[in-house]
């Protein structure tokens, strides 16, 4: 894209910044060469409401007034665990079965319960036994075997040790808003590369779902 340059801030989640913008941003190079992309790792809208970034990428629609949102898609996602939690705890063959299994949790307990609850999935507190702000460091957790922990298909499918549990049962889905300030509208510069990005992960999210 000729003459499109200058610096635009992208704030997301440390698993997307880390196992997703990259990717987004090899392809958003070839299309605007001149650009800097500086990526803000962060699992709040803060940074768009507090003008930190211009472009957010986030898994729930945000509902502040002075925030516009586009849905780009929902990722298929699972429950997980590592192949050394199945081979010291067995693995679960229904729902039921999870009550006793172990979790790890993301941020807030209580909102961890209620947003999996949504989802089918029902988890007790007292099963929540470790947890995180960081997504990054749950999925570490995880991996190390401490307990379940849901995750994008397509971000679990790099880590050959970790496996889906319940494969039928467990699937739910993960929407993706690309998310900007309203004042966006007024900068053609942001508009074209919300357009670009949402463009990229919607190509990305279709690939990943196909797969």
């Amino acid at each position: 894209t000729k003459g499109l340059e200058g610096r635009v801030k992208v704030t997301a989640s440390d698993m997307t910044s880390a196992y997703v913008l990259p990717d987004v941003l090899v392809r958003l190079r070839r299309l605007a060469p001149d650009l800097r992309i500086d990526v803000i790792s962060a699992n709040d809208i803060r940074a768009i409401l507090h003008r930190e970034a211009d472009i957010a990428i986030r898994h729930v629609r945000p509902d502040q007034p002075e925030l516009i949102a586009r849905l780009i898609g929902n990722a298929p996602a699972h429950l997980y665990a590592a192949k050394s939690y199945i081979e010291a705890n067995g693995e679960p063959n229904s729902l039921d079965d999870l009550n006793h299994h172990d979790f790890i949790s993301l941020g807030d307990d209580r909102r961890m319960i209620e947003e999996m609850s949504k989802r089918g999935i029902c988890i007790k507190p007292e099963k929540l036994i470790a947890g995180s702000t960081s997504g990054i460091a749950c999925w570490e957790l995880a991996q190390k075997g401490l307990g379940l922990f849901p995750m994008t298909d397509s971000i679990a499918n790099l880590f050959p040790n970790m496996i889906p549990v319940l494969a039928e049962d467990s699937r739910i889905e993960i929407p993706t808003w690309l998310v900007a300030h309203r004042d966006m509208q007024t900068s053609r510069r942001l508009r074209i590369v919300f357009d670009l990005l949402a463009d990229i992960l919607t190509d990305r999210l279709r690939k990943t779902t196909a797969q």
